[in-house]
């Protein structure tokens, strides 16, 4: 996937790339808006407590945040409060994502970015104060190598 394809609603929306991120993250705040970039760091997210607390901290999510995943999913299918153009989230060190919980792994954080991408891509037409036209949703996935599945088999950033 092309750097450029960030900006529109269609498939993927998690993709991952394979290398040093810093200078793409301050490149990516440049063309897409600091407002617009979202960094979250999987070293901070090993447990489930740890996810939260990274997600809360970085999207500052309303207090009735339940810290659970469909908890999760909801807010990130909301975001209201941001006021933004386009969602574009960065998770850096991502291979450690859930990593000391036995049943999870990343799997489990890609799977609610998809369906967060699903719900983005959507126009809301209800004739609510809630109204909005498609907003672009991408998360990338950063590793320093290869060698999680989950992320192996998305798509490549390409830049």
């Amino acid at each position: 996937m092309e750097i450029e394809n960030l900006k529109n609603v269609l498939q993927p929306w998690v993709v991952k790339i394979i290398k040093n991120i810093a200078l793409l993250i301050e490149s990516l705040q440049q063309q897409f808006g600091k407002e617009n970039l979202f960094v979250l760091d999987g070293l901070n997210m090993k447990t489930y407590d740890g996810l939260y607390d990274e997600f809360n901290n970085v999207f500052k999510f309303p207090d009735y945040f339940g810290r659970t995943l469909d908890a999760l999913d909801e807010c990130l299918n909301d975001l209201e409060w941001l006021n933004i153009s386009m969602i574009l989230i960065v998770v850096i060190n991502s291979n450690f994502v859930l990593c000391e919980e036995n049943d999870a792994g990343c799997e489990t954080i890609i799977e609610i970015f998809e369906d967060a991408g699903v719900e983005w891509s959507k126009p809301v037409a209800q004739g609510e104060q809630w109204d909005r036209a498609p907003v672009p949703f991408h998360a990338i996935m950063q590793a320093e190598k290869e060698g999680v599945r989950a992320i192996d088999d998305l798509p490549e950033l390409e830049v």
